[in-house]
């Protein structure tokens, strides 16, 4: 059960000090292959844009239920949720790219 836990893992942790490094180029490169329609660059950058920003958010949502909730049962079931709706939100982003992809073709 570590994974709802990641800023007590030390793993998670420098996955997500490694990741930082990776948000704004990442960014920058998909907002110029949206600008510019780079269509064979388009999805090799922003899926893995996708990812970067949602463990980022999801180990920052964590570190902050760490710190502000100290009551045991509420705070499994946050993490739960937390883990429940970053995933909900990263599979959905990559299916909207897929099928907005597909409807390209």
């Amino acid at each position: 059960m570590s994974f709802l836990i990641p800023d007590k893992n030390n793993n998670f942790l420098k996955n997500y000090h490694k990741s930082s490094k990776f948000l704004l180029p990442l960014t920058i490169s998909s907002l110029v292959t949206q600008k510019y329609n780079l269509q064979p660059y388009d999805k090799a950058i922003i899926v893995p844009n996708i990812f970067c920003f949602a463990y980022h958010s999801y180990v920052s949502t964590s570190c902050v239920i760490s710190d502000y909730i100290k009551i045991p049962k509420i705070d499994t079931f946050i993490r739960v949720l937390n883990f429940k709706t970053h995933s909900i939100a990263t599979v959905g982003f990559l299916y909207y790219i897929f099928k907005k992809h597909k409807k390209d073709l």
